[in-house]
């Protein structure tokens, strides 16, 4: 590599110029006798990569051409693969691997690339072209031909702090000061992580923006976002000097992402338990993240075909570069019915203006009450009335105005064809299922089992639970997505926290918690575990599964002792406002011993694949799967040819919806059907019905209207409860296999399902 002069001004170009820390740190890696990329280190690596592959394309930036041509391409793209392969093995901790790949990367010549990199940019030491606080330059970048102009008025720059910024240097300090220290003695701990990040999502909401910098087989990376005043700007790192890149395997993801480095997505995001990593603070779920979309224009292009979005476009007389006329045009039809809109926000001010007076007319008498309250109770009851008035007010300032739809008497007879024309034509989906599968679902979730689906990806197994809070009144739904790395209850329900004195409860604990109030007992809650199955059921549910089977159906969340402190907490009132919410939450909705609501129905959706853990004896003999299978294109017209046009909501709430039809008494022929096809099976472990699964088939048969009903369902009931508990070699199968097979032919489903099962080579099983 023979080294060129290159001249001030194409070193004063930030697309060269700002990997120079990252060189340096890179070189400093590569003669050290370390050979693992930890913190700075492991973010530099990255940097001179994406430097690396911007130089190797054919087709590149012209300053970044200027700067190659010093080197030859071919020996540059031979530095790619190996440093790829060496921040891969940090990641997955393969040490082994790195130090391989560091040596080939120091064979191939990669020292006296970067050498040459730092000697010829650190030479003229370019100044950061914008100082954050005050600059007498402001500059503007335009693209243009592929190049970067930098233009610069004499302008002075007022920039304001950012949100985060101010987040930064407000309560969290403590945190990150201990976070500093643990970092600087490389015992950085899970708590303290744990602490930050339960700020971080009080702060940013629950999801974050991320800008993508890398997607690969294996891996996506990306930067937070926020936005600010003068569009996105990149959050830095919390404690550290650093870039905040942070990086998460998604192999079972990639063949579903849709979006591309460059894009910004919205991810949820967790406390990393990588031990390695903890520095990054964050484990960000980019196998879920959804892109957004850049332009008005990007948002028409996603929700219309090409043809109908070119038929727009003429319409508004606009091209399809020119996105601001689109969004001129939006505009002016958002002014033309914000009349509408305003009578609307008018009429709820004037409720809320109502229930204020009614309010303040109640603390009036209120006050009254309390002259007669010794000074102990009025201090509690101040307290009290401090929080409520905090709620009171973040109620005011998220007034919406609620959806209207069509009211659709509830009919029982009809219920099920109602509900397969609503998920039709309710959802832009056009959603088709068919009515044995819908009433599977819909009976055992009155009946209250846990309800499993299963089957191949988009078949519809999370659509059917959003459809159906969509097709029904009173029905909210509730997804909590299951992480692979969950081991025990606390990672489903939550932990209480000894410092906060403050139960920190999960997605799923806050759903049970809602559906617990009083105002909303005439709701049906749907909490559904998407791919339930990514760990083990048995590990993080079996508290659930367990409590399910007593008759006060509780579970225990953290010692008693604890809610006796927040009482006092309350009754002294000597700490922050803070602390006084938590107390009052602690007491109003997680008590130490809750019991799960009536009105809650568990749902489970799971891929079977070589990467989920299967599910257990325990949890089978403890649900009901329905597994959903892709339609044909001619059984979904004919489905759809007899669907009558319905749109809106059935009329239901929570006591309607488990209000059964039939007696066990007149069941007790079918009854005698289901035992005689469980007996079958008895001579194989564990495969015929015990006790638990045959009041589970009669509770179901409960809620069908007629016989004809009944006939038709017990199909998919020996397919759902009866099949899936069978798991043997087929050696000892084969001797009861004509029995068997004549005796299910008459179940049209569940005898193809076994025909098939019966195909294995070994091992005969439902999965």
């Amino acid at each position: 590599m023979n080294s060129i002069v290159l001249d001030s001004e194409f070193l004063n170009n930030i697309e060269i110029t700002k990997y120079l820390p990252s060189f340096t740190k890179f070189h400093s890696w590569l003669l050290e006798e370390d050979y693992s990329l930890y913190d700075e280190s492991f973010l530099a690596a990255k940097d001179v990569l994406s430097f690396i592959k911007s130089g190797a394309k054919t087709k590149k930036k012209k300053i970044l051409k200027l700067y190659f041509e010093q080197f030859d391409n071919e020996n540059i793209k031979q530095f790619i693969s190996p440093l790829s392969d060496a921040i891969e093995a940090n990641i997955n901790e393969d040490m082994s691997l790195a130090l391989s790949k560091k040596n080939e990367l120091i064979s191939l010549g990669i020292l006296n690339f970067t050498k040459q990199y730092i000697e010829q940019i650190s030479k003229y030491n370019p100044q950061p072209l914008i100082d954050t606080e005050s600059s007498t330059q402001q500059i503007h970048l335009e693209v243009k031909n592929d190049e970067q102009i930098i233009q610069q008025d004499s302008l002075k720059i007022i920039k304001q702090k950012s949100h985060y910024i101010s987040w930064l240097e407000g309560d969290i300090v403590p945190t990150l000061e201990k976070l500093k220290r643990e970092y600087a003695n490389n015992t950085i701990s899970e708590e303290s992580v744990r602490n930050f990040v339960k700020e971080f999502r009080k702060f940013v909401g629950g999801k974050l923006l991320f800008y993508i910098t890398d997607v690969n087989e294996k891996t996506v990376s990306g930067i937070p976002l926020e936005i600010t005043s003068s569009g996105y700007e990149e959050m830095k790192h919390p404690f550290l000097n650093i870039t905040w890149e942070v990086s998460a395997p998604i192999e079972k993801y990639v063949k579903n992402i849709k979006y591309k480095a460059g894009d910004i997505v919205e991810a949820s995001f967790n406390e990393t338990r990588n031990e390695n990593f903890r520095y990054l603070l964050l484990f960000v779920d980019f196998g879920r993240a959804t892109a957004l979309p850049r332009t008005i224009l990007d948002v028409l292009a996603t929700n219309l075909k090409q043809d109908v979005l070119k038929e727009v476009l003429i319409n508004l007389n606009v091209s399809e570069e020119n996105d601001e006329h689109i969004q001129a045009y939006v505009i002016q039809k958002v002014l033309e019915r914000s009349d509408l809109v305003k009578q609307k926000l008018m009429k709820n001010l004037e409720n809320l203006e109502e229930n204020l007076t009614l309010i303040q007319i109640k603390e009036k008498e209120l006050e009254q009450q309390q002259m007669e309250l010794n000074e102990q109770e009025k201090q509690w009851q101040n307290i009290l009335q401090r929080i409520d008035y905090y709620k009171r007010f973040e109620q005011f300032n998220n007034v919406s105005i609620e959806e209207e739809h069509n009211e659709i008497p509830f009919n029982p007879k009809l219920f099920i064809e109602q509900l397969q024309s609503l998920f039709y034509y309710n959802d832009e989906q056009q959603l088709v299922y068919n009515k044995e599968i819908i009433r599977s679902f819909v009976y055992a979730l009155q009946s209250n089992i846990l309800t499993v689906l299963a089957g191949p990806s988009g078949t519809g197994k999370s659509s059917i639970v959003h459809a159906f809070a969509n097709a029904v009144k009173n029905v909210e739904v509730r997804m909590v997505p299951v992480q692979s790395s969950w081991t025990d209850t606390q990672d489903l329900l939550g932990y209480f926290h000894p410092t906060d004195k403050a139960f920190v409860p999960t997605p799923f604990m806050e759903a049970m918690a809602e559906a617990a109030q009083k105002d909303s007992a005439h709701k049906i809650f749907l909490i559904c575990l998407d791919e339930m199955n990514l760990a083990h059921v048995e590990y993080y549910f079996s508290e659930i599964l367990s409590a399910r089977e007593d008759k006060n159906q509780e579970i225990r969340l953290y010692p008693k002792r604890q809610w006796e402190t927040a009482k006092l907490i309350l009754e002294q009132g000597q700490v922050d406002i803070e602390r006084l919410h938590s107390a009052k939450e602690l007491i109003e909705l997680y008590p130490p011993v809750f019991s799960i609501p009536t009105n809650v129905r568990f749902i489970g959706t799971l891929n079977m694949d070589h990467t989920v853990k299967p599910l257990s004896p325990k949890v089978i003999d403890r649900s009901f799967i329905i597994e959903i299978n892709h339609l044909s294109a001619s059984e979904k017209r004919e489905i759809i040819s007899s669907l009558d046009v319905l749109q809106g909501k059935v009329e239901m709430d929570y006591e309607k919806f488990i209000e059964s039809y039939s007696e066990e008494g007149i069941l007790e022929v079918y009854i005698d059907e289901l035992q005689n096809i469980s007996d079958l099976f008895e001579d194989f472990p564990n495969a015929s019905l015990n006790s638990r699964g045959m009041k589970h088939l009669i509770k179901i048969l409960t809620y069908c209207k007629d016989a004809n009903e009944i006939e038709k369902i017990i199909d998919y009931l020996i397919y759902g409860k009866i099949l899936p508990r069978l798991e043997i070699k087929k050696s000892d199968f084969v001797p009861f296999e004509n029995t068997i097979m004549s005796q299910l032919q008459k179940y049209e489903e569940s005898y193809k399902k076994l025909q098939k099962m019966v195909e294995a080579k070994h091992t005969i099983t439902f999965w």
